[in-house]
């Protein structure tokens, strides 16, 4: 029951002495981490609910607890900042496999180009794979990318020039797991895919916990090594120092005996270097001979690994996460006085400056599920998760609080839906405003589609006040075009705005016209505005604002050049005229949703190779017919290449070095520029360069253009199938005579994908079902005790088109086409 309750605003001094206390002795207490066990339990904790319920109890040295005003601060907090963006990784934006049951870690960071990407990672791969998920800055996805089952992702980081960086941990079937990188370039495909080589690799098992950026553009990884042939149960932690090319720089280890173990690691917040906080039971470290409890253990390190102060034994508890301040930093967890979770506020050596209890807390005090960052303002936000209790059971909220440099509650957000809702990541843009990232199985709650109640990412930005600056709905008017930007909130200085297709006579002018060919065939009209170098958007559907989603009536329906990306496929069927009642189209080898639907996209064999398509539209019974020149549209409007024309053939490639020669037919004999995902070179001219070393430990099907005065011709070059041991297989079997045997049992095929495998007797296989970009569909691991079962996959998502299987063990791999018909 509540000692104390609260309906109104109040101020309120709580002043507590109590004497009595025992000090810790080795006798009562064991285990690491445990430094002090008093009587006389005493603790705090807040209700956040309807009523405001203030508990106290009693536990560890706390002889002062002042709540001056603190109470006041929880009932008369500010509004809550608006959200510019929130997107869930649902089924309408994200393969299958980026939800699952579990995830073990989600993490964030910024890109170069204002975007984010996200890597989840999950408790139980069977269930889902790990991934990374790109947006761009106005939160839409942009591409997905699973990483191999091998590894188990644990931070992100992104670079200068748009790569991504990943550290986590390798598993492997000869050696004990080992640490290092998976990177991916700006487009999402792997180009570097390796371990660390460290010393005693055979005989250590090595575990990360963390990642931090390094000032010469590299990074620190922080973990843990555990000898496997130590007689008495033993970690050291572990510090390995790479290069902006991911190259050892130097490796040491802290530790000898006993357990030193990694709680965080995190930039110094003064005079460079890192700090690391830790406990060990190490009597080299501790000075104590007993080794059945640890004691608290931080220290700083300068750049080359040297220790520069440590503290040993100094605070009882934990932190599980921190960032620096200026004069110290933030953190959360169990420390010091408070003996549940709360934020704290920490000098440069991480003794307790202040520290406020976070209520409604479940036990779960993983790093990997709550987060703090420092805010401009000299204050902090904190997101984690508080547990509710409903007849049908617990289950958690997620919560996210912006606190003052005084750590006063200066606004929080809390809610969730039926499921299980958490805030697990927040980190803080350059012009001040958040993004967070969590987890939900209440996907509506956030926006987003349900999925049979698997955990899915949901990733939102939001504003740093409640007066930021806001896009609301333009006004326009459907006759004249005349249309205007409307804005709230912002700080009063000039706004600039960005809108394609409206002509306006300054950039800083909220009023323009929509022009005459845009408003004759309306589309979407992304609409930015930047004031003070914070940029927030908008997306204006102009079709469904002047006629309910329909083309406006007017004249004969007419079909019109479709519009189309020779790159990804999608394509939107355009007309004119028309009553505005419902049309319907028929269009050979395009995919689309219903045959209502004027956009989808041109089927891999299609583009693979191209064929003029015919499109019909009917509208009351009424049928006009468009012929699309596919070939000629995706070569700059000429004719198919042929005769003199430039043409891409097939690639010079050496299958052991990776070496790659573009080859090429034809052409005015002027300089020719390439693109090709994946490939080095050293300029865009080259047309020699190197395939890197992630794609060709996993390859995919590259696809290469060449460009010649204008024209752009393209040749799809299959990786897998070239360096396959039998490039001339019959489609659909892989050679029966290597160790790893892979066959599709029928092929085209329609509902479901047979397969029958043979492969080492120990080794599970990984196969993945890819589109001939390379983009992952499917995925599955099949132990050897499965494989007799033939694995089946249901295809019945997938459009028609040429699809590959990839199968690999690690050590061998293969590939096959299929036709899904």
């Amino acid at each position: 029951m509540c000692q104390f309750m609260f309906t109104h605003k109040i101020n309120i001094n709580i002043v507590v002495f109590f004497f009595n206390f025992k000090p810790h002795t080795a006798s009562n207490c064991a285990g690491a981490g445990c430094l002090n066990k008093f009587t006389s339990p005493i603790s705090l904790s807040f209700l956040m609910k309807n009523n405001y319920c203030l508990t106290l109890t009693r536990q560890g040295l706390l002889l002062f607890v002042a709540l001056w005003g603190s109470i006041s601060s929880l009932l008369a907090q500010s509004p809550i900042p608006p959200v510019y963006w929130q997107t869930v990784f649902d089924k309408t934006n994200t393969p299958d496999f980026s939800r699952g049951e579990l995830f073990s870690s989600v993490e964030i960071a910024r890109t170069p180009d204002g975007g984010s990407v996200i890597m989840a990672s999950p408790f139980f791969f069977n269930a889902s794979t790990p991934f990374v998920t790109k947006l761009d800055p106005s939160g839409k996805v942009a591409w997905t990318t699973a990483l191999p089952n091998f590894f188990f992702p644990t931070g992100i980081q992104t670079q200068p020039n748009g790569n991504i960086v990943i550290a986590g941990n390798f598993s492997s079937n000869f050696a004990p797991i080992s640490i290092g990188f998976i990177r991916l370039n700006p487009a999402g495909y792997i180009n570097y895919n390796s371990a660390l080589d460290l010393p005693n690799k055979f005989t250590i098992q090595r575990n990360l916990g963390d990642m931090v950026p390094a000032p010469d553009g590299g990074f620190l990884l922080i973990g843990y090594d555990t000898p496997l042939n130590s007689p008495t149960q033993r970690l050291d932690i572990v510090l390995a120092k790479v290069d902006q090319n991911l190259t050892l720089s130097w490796y040491k280890t802290i530790g000898g005996s006993g357990v030193t173990f990694l709680f965080k690691a995190v930039r110094a917040s003064e005079g460079g270097g890192y700090l690391i906080h830790a406990t060990s039971s190490d009597p080299k470290i501790t000075g104590n001979p007993d080794m059945t409890y640890g004691l608290s253990f931080d220290f700083k390190i300068d750049e080359t690994g040297t220790i520069v102060w440590q503290s040993v034994g100094r605070q009882n508890g934990v932190l599980r996460a921190l960032s620096p301040r200026n004069g110290g930093y933030y953190a959360i967890g169990n420390y010091g006085w408070i003996t549940t979770r709360a934020i704290f506020k920490l000098d440069e050596q991480l003794n307790v400056i202040q520290g406020v209890p976070l209520p409604d807390v479940d036990d779960n005090n993983s790093q990997y599920s709550i987060s703090v960052a420092t805010t401009p303002d000299g204050g902090c936000i904190a997101v984690d998760k508080l547990i509710d209790r409903y007849p049908n059971g617990p289950h958690s909220d997620y919560r996210i609080t912006k606190y003052s440099p005084n750590l006063e509650i200066e606004w929080q957000e809390q809610g969730g839906g039926p499921g299980n809702d958490e805030a697990r990541r927040v980190i803080v843009n350059p012009e001040g405003t958040y993004l967070i990232a969590g987890t939900t199985t209440s996907p509506r709650t956030f926006g987003g589609v349900d999925d049979g109640g698997k955990v899915a990412v949901w990733v939102r930005r939001q504003a740093a006040s409640v007066n930021a600056l806001q896009l609301k709905a333009p006004t326009y008017d459907c006759n004249t075009g005349a249309i205007t930007f409307n804005t709230v909130g912002g700080d009063g200085s000039v706004i600039t705005f960005v809108a394609p297709g409206i002509s306006r006579a300054t950039p800083a002018s909220n009023s323009g016209v929509v022009e005459a060919g845009l408003r004759f065939d309306p589309k979407p009209i992304p609409i930015q505005a930047t004031q003070n170098g914070v940029t927030v958007s908008l997306t204006f559907d102009l079709k469904a604002h002047c006629n309910g989603g329909e083309p406006a009536p007017g004249g004969s329906l007419s079909l019109i050049q479709p519009t189309y990306d020779c790159n990804t496929g999608a394509i939107t069927f355009n007309t004119t005229g028309g009553d505005g009642t419902t049309i319907s189209y028929l269009a050979p080898g395009i995919a689309r949703s219903s045959v209502t639907s004027n956009t989808g996209t041109v089927e891999a064999g299609l583009r693979f190779d191209p064929k003029p398509i015919p499109i019909q539209a009917t509208q009351n019974g009424v049928t006009v017919s468009y012929l699309f020149d596919l070939p000629a549209f995706c070569n700059g409007g000429q004719p198919s290449p042929g005769g003199g024309s430039l043409s891409l053939t097939q690639p010079t490639y050496d299958c052991a070095t990776g070496a790659i020669t573009f080859n090429t037919t034809g052409g005015d004999g002027t300089t020719i520029s390439y693109v090709a995902p994946g490939i080095a070179r050293s300029s865009v001219t080259s047309n020699t360069g190197t395939v890197e070393a992630g794609l060709r430990f996993d390859p995919k099907p590259i696809p290469i253009q060449a460009t010649q005065n204008g024209v752009t011709v393209s040749y799809l070059f299959d990786l897998p199938a070239y360096c396959s041991p039998n490039p001339n297989a019959r489609f659909g079997e892989s050679e029966s005579g290597q160790k790893l045997t892979v066959r599709i049992l029928e092929n085209p095929v329609r509902h479901q994908l047979r397969v029958q495998l043979a492969g080492p007797a120990q080794a599970p296989i990984q196969l993945r079902i890819t589109d001939l970009q390379g983009h992952v569909l499917q995925t599955r691991t099949i132990n050897p005790d499965q494989r007799k079962d033939n694995p089946v996959f249901g295809v019945d998502q997938l459009p028609t088109g040429l699809f590959i299987l990839q199968a690999t063990t690690g050590q061998q791999g293969q590939s096959i086409k299929f036709l899904k018909k």
